[in-house]
């Protein structure tokens, strides 16, 4: 996917340009999500995967797409790819319930390809409404596509991982590596994960108490 592969931005795709008052509650939210229409990834899902967690949480962990255990149980990172996730959090004295989970289109592609563009854009107004939402002070992209669509442009994760980088206005963005890299056996995705998914919670937690230092 190429730098003009990404999906088209338009005003209203910022969180800060949706009215507060207009913002669903995560309940209705997550039904609005599974009864989306909008592009042909819902007409083969067994059920969307809207995202899971604290609705209070300030760390939203953002991946590419379910996979098979996600479609069939409606929830992220249930598959190999959520040991991942799981063993990373653990490793910060963390659980599932400190952070919130989601991807960035919210259907299974057919055999796990790679979402298309148009796939992609037709879903990235869910994931602005739900920052909108959420109001997470981090966000870690799980992979190169997710980063790539919050930079708006295409760099290699080996580049990004564990900076830390300014995305939609006060928000903080935490590049990682993608799960499946670790599971295939890299030991560098594997430690980065743990470490940034760590500095993310670390972030989070030093812009409610500035006293709080921040590791990586």
């Amino acid at each position: 996917m190429s730098t003009t592969h990404l999906p088209l931005l338009k005003p209203s795709d910022h969180p800060g340009s949706i009215d507060p008052g207009s913002l669903r509650t995560p309940r209705a939210f997550a039904e609005a999500v599974s009864s989306c229409h909008r592009c042909p990834l819902a007409d083969n899902r067994l059920q969307a995967v809207p995202g899971s967690g604290s609705p209070k949480a300030d760390v939203l962990l953002l991946g590419l797409a379910p996979g098979r255990q996600e479609d069939v149980q409606g929830q992220p990172f249930v598959g190999a790819a959520g040991n991942v996730i799981d063993n990373a959090l653990a490793a910060a004295n963390a659980t599932r319930a400190d952070v919130h989970m989601t991807t960035l289109v919210k259907c299974r592609p057919p055999k796990d390809r790679q979402p298309h563009v148009l796939e992609l854009e037709a879903c990235f107004p869910w994931l602005v409404e739900q920052v909108a939402m959420l109001r997470p002070k981090v966000v870690v992209s799980l992979g190169e596509l997710p980063t790539a669509a919050l930079l708006r442009r295409r760099v290699p994760i080996g580049r990004v991982a564990g900076l830390r980088l300014p995305v939609w206005d006060d928000i903080t963005l935490i590049p990682t590596h993608d799960p499946m890299n670790a599971l295939r056996g890299g030991a560098t995705a594997a430690t980065g994960i743990r470490r940034h998914i760590a500095a993310a919670l670390a972030v989070a937690r030093a812009a409610d108490d500035p006293g709080v230092p921040v590791t990586a």
